[in-house]
Parts: C-alpha cells; structure tokens; sequence
C-alpha cells in the first residue's frame, strides 16, 4: 500500500492481513486492540473495513438460509476447482 502511516502501531497492510481473523474474533486481544486503534485513527482502512464487514455479514445470512447442494453438483463444482485447464 502506498503511502500508509503508522496508526495505532499497525500499517495499513497489516490491518489488512488481520482483516479475516479480526472479523471472525480470532485475534488475540492484543492484536485486535491495535486494529480497532488504528481504525479510529485510519478513515481509509475504516471505509473499507466497514465495506468488507457488510459483505461478510450479507455472505452469512445468504448462506444460513441456502439450500444444501446435492451431492452431485458438489463434486462437479470441486472436479471444476481442481480444474486448471481454463475451459469453461
């Protein structure tokens, strides 16, 4: 990230490599106080960690509600991951 300050002991990337544990509440305490400093402090990392909380939170209500997959179309999807031959 270009031209990122110190806020709260942390950088701005390294806000953004904690961005997945602090939202899941697996940063020890530590940690998460320095993110949550620095976001006080950063309104760019504020913005997009607002961001990335909506749609974390959007992505877990669609998903409690989803049907389960078949079997089936599990396996294609998984044969289709493993898949690197760019073929659609």
């Amino acid at each position: 990230m270009k031209d990122q300050g110190r806020v709260g002991g942390l950088l701005s990337s390294e806000v953004l490599d904690r961005l997945v544990d602090f939202g899941s509440g697996a940063l020890p305490d530590a940690e998460r106080s320095a993110v949550v400093s620095h976001l006080a402090g950063c309104d760019r990392c504020a913005d997009f960690g607002g961001a990335y909380g909506a749609i974390v939170a959007a992505l877990r209500v669609r998903g409690a509600s989803a049907e389960p997959l078949g079997a089936e179309l599990a396996a294609r999807i998984l044969a289709r991951v493993g898949d690197d031959s760019g073929e659609p």
